[in-house]
């Protein structure tokens, strides 16, 4: 078992990737041990690398990760709950391994793609008006014109809007 200490996040994703590719002598796992994950971007990123996973019941991994069949759920509430997920890990078969790994690239393909979220956040927005997002009077005073279209057009970041 390895703990490491906080990296960035691009050599956390090339850490990931190097262990995937280890094979199946290599018992590698991404396992998230927080008492709660409000979504668990980090568990979806290691399906992405094809890392097997497990994660905490609580909170929002949950929603996609579904035990024994894209990885594992484990209460993570308290050392107990921990210490048995964890055995759990352990005793995983390499071909439940390799199960699980497959299942959650193809959750993440599918389901989490940049494209695929991208597209379905424009599709939350394309209703809404400048006022609905609160910039109706900021756009008019950075004389912005209003032009509906995915994701969103408002005020670029680069303009400075003034209080008013």
């Amino acid at each position: 078992m390895a703990l490491l200490p906080a990296l960035p996040n691009t050599e956390v994703r090339r850490l990931q990737r190097a262990l995937a590719r280890r094979g199946d002598d290599a018992c590698c796992w991404y396992v998230c041990p927080s008492a709660k994950e409000e979504f668990g971007t980090a568990v979806l990123e290691a399906m992405d690398a094809g890392l097997p996973v497990a994660g905490p019941r609580r909170g929002g991994v949950a929603h996609y990760l579904r035990d024994q069949v894209n990885g594992l759920l484990m209460d993570t509430s308290g050392q107990v709950g921990l210490m048995r997920g964890l055995r759990r890990v352990a005793a995983t078969s390499a071909d439940d391994r390799r199960r699980y790994a497959a299942a959650g690239r193809k959750l993440v393909a599918e389901r989490f793609s940049v494209t695929r979220t991208a597209d379905e956040l424009a599709a939350e927005y394309a209703p809404c008006t400048p006022a609905d997002l609160g910039w109706g009077r900021a756009a008019a005073r950075t004389h912005h014109s209003w032009v509906p279209g995915p994701p969103l057009n408002g005020p670029r970041t680069s303009e400075v809007i003034q209080p008013p």
